[in-house]
């Protein structure tokens, strides 16, 4: 349990300190560019990418706080969760919107620890920490509300504001026909990689299971 913190808070301390950083470089955009403040962090938090590792680097921080098994940010389940939304993160970002923009300097740093590094710690503390054997694939249901949440309130601000964080959700661009159709592309790959996550979490509880039944009374 005590290694588990440790990585868990060293992870969150790394989650912390790149989310600040890259609130830092919001703030200072906003004021060079005279756009107000309150804007600009409502942009800021507006990308899923964001959201998704501060809820990462939350749920680590109370995992140290509070390592109690029963509580809700242990649960595997919840674990799971996030180890599926930060993989679509990644993935996303590399398969189409990596070549959209060339981040410099300190911009650089924070692209690769989120969509990068991140996700490969986050997903080897799932891999090595998360208990395995409780998942089912109906878990997925209550997973796709964060996605759907998001969603709503993605092309509610933008229908407000005429902007949208992510070309793939972009009503101006696509309309909402090919919103939806890029949506369901999305959810596939939501589904996909949970179930993915689902079996290997019953493979590895099976593998766990026959490595004690092995061991000597």
């Amino acid at each position: 349990m005590l290694t588990r913190r440790l990585v868990a808070g060293g992870i969150a301390s790394l989650g912390w300190t790149a989310l600040g950083l890259q609130l830092y470089l919001t703030l200072q955009s906003a004021i060079a560019h005279e756009i107000p403040l309150v804007e600009d962090v409502v942009k800021y938090l507006s990308f899923f990418t964001t959201i998704t590792n501060l809820l990462i680097a939350a749920c680590l921080t109370l995992v140290v706080c509070e390592p109690d098994e029963e509580s809700f940010w242990n649960w595997p389940g919840v674990q799971t969760a996030l180890a599926v939304y930060i993989l679509v993160v990644a993935i996303v970002y590399a398969a189409v919107l990596q070549g959209l923009w060339i981040p410099e300097g300190l911009e650089y740093l924070t692209d690769r620890f989120f969509h990068a590094v991140l996700p490969m710690l986050y997903i080897a503390y799932w891999v090595f920490f998360t208990p395995k054997g409780s998942l089912r694939f109906s878990d997925q249901i209550f997973w796709q509300g964060y996605p759907l949440i998001y969603l709503i309130y993605t092309l509610t601000r933008g229908a407000l504001i005429g902007a949208y964080p992510y070309p793939f959700l972009d009503v101006v661009r696509d309309g909402y026909e090919g919103v939806f159709l890029n949506s369901l592309v999305l959810l596939a790959l939501f589904v996909t990689l949970g179930s993915f996550l689902i079996l290997i979490d019953w493979l590895v509880a099976n593998l766990q299971t026959r490595w004690q039944g092995q061991l000597p009374g």
